[in-house]
């Protein structure tokens, strides 16, 4: 008989693990704003709010770099990140 122990598998599910990336974002806004303004509470509506302009940001910087890989690379315009 073997004596090793059956080792299992790491979870990869990471929902259960992190929140999502426009509840990080949410929580990023309410942390700057509470150091900044000497303190905020969101309510459940306004929270709700931050992650759908999360949500809208993300999705339109998706279609425009869409938008611009789809064009000639002549006419690709080069943009700079500070």
């Amino acid at each position: 008989m073997s004596t090793e122990k059956k080792q299992e598998a790491p979870s990869t599910d990471l929902s259960k693990n992190q929140p999502s990336q426009s509840e990080r974002f949410t929580n990023m806004v309410v942390k700057e704003f509470s150091t900044n303004a000497g303190g905020i509470k969101l309510t459940s509506l306004q929270r709700k709010l931050c992650q759908n302009y999360f949500i809208k940001l993300d999705q339109t910087l998706k279609d425009n770099e869409k938008k611009r890989l789809a064009k000639s690379k002549k006419y690709h315009n080069n943009l700079k990140f500070n």
